[in-house]
């Protein structure tokens, strides 16, 4: 029998907490990160460690002068699976892909790449030279952390988006537009673990070739082995609403269902 999932540590966040950790930030971080590398850390501390990270990763923006400050956006419990208010953290490249978008949709395709190129000169590291410091995330002395982790110090060529994915849309078979692939593909590799990719791919019509072209029928490594199908981008209308509503049939059931 597979493992039972555990649940994510829910806590009240205090006042005192939000204090301490501020203070500290930078040294609890990294004292909690070495410490559960080195597996010194109890279950009970390394839930509330989880927690502290998690819970006000979420929480500190910034101010009209730029320091740091706390916002609340759920209850003092947050419930990650079934908060009420829906707040959606965006990050700024997620507005930059946006506004290509909208470029690239309106005829202005100049700008559409030139956006693009924005995000993937970021994405390289050439952002990162001249920065101070060793590592991309600031931290001073972390020996277990990778090459790729430390700051770019010399500045690299970053290929043509449009040209790689001129390129890319041929030997994967896509017959979407190629700014389309581009942008796509960006957002998969911007927001690998954000769960946003499948809401983009629905919004853009790009589920069923990013499907079969990233992941072939019986190929690759994962081998898959069943068809996509368009009527699983709709949810079937309820038995019971159509039983009770007057106004709608059998007939007007999402097709597939």
């Amino acid at each position: 029998m597979a493992e039972k999932k555990q649940p994510i540590p829910k806590r009240v966040i205090t006042e005192a907490d939000v204090d301490r950790i501020m203070r500290t930030a930078p040294d609890y971080i990294t004292e909690g990160i070495m410490k559960s590398r080195a597996n010194e850390l109890t279950a009970e501390e390394k839930e509330a460690f989880v927690a502290d990270v998690m819970y006000l990763q979420k929480a500190v923006c910034a101010d009209e002068e730029g320091k740091d400050v706390i916002r609340f956006y759920r209850p003092k419990q947050v419930e990650w699976e079934t908060a009420a208010d829906g707040t959606v953290m965006k990050r700024y490249a997620g507005v930059l892909l946006d506004y290509a978008e909208c470029c690239f949709r309106t005829n202005d395709e100049a700008t559409g790449w030139e956006i693009i190129k924005q995000i993937r000169n970021r994405a390289w590291g050439n952002l990162e030279t001249g920065m101070s410091g060793e590592y991309v995330f600031g931290f001073e002395d972390l020996s277990y952390v990778r090459d790729d982790y430390k700051l770019n110090k010399v500045k690299v060529e970053v290929p043509d988006a449009k040209s790689f994915y001129t390129r890319y849309k041929a030997e994967k078979g896509y017959t979407a537009d190629v700014w389309l692939v581009a942008l796509t593909i960006e957002r998969r590799h911007e927001f690998n673990i954000e769960f946003e990719l499948w809401y983009d791919l629905c919004r853009s019509g790009m589920a069923e070739q990013f499907i079969n072209c990233e992941y072939p029928m019986n190929e690759g490594w994962t081998k898959r082995d069943f068809p996509f199908y368009d009527y699983y981008m709709l949810f079937p209308i309820p038995t019971d609403e159509i039983l009770n509503n007057d106004l709608i049939n059998e007939e007007d059931q999402n097709p597939g269902y």
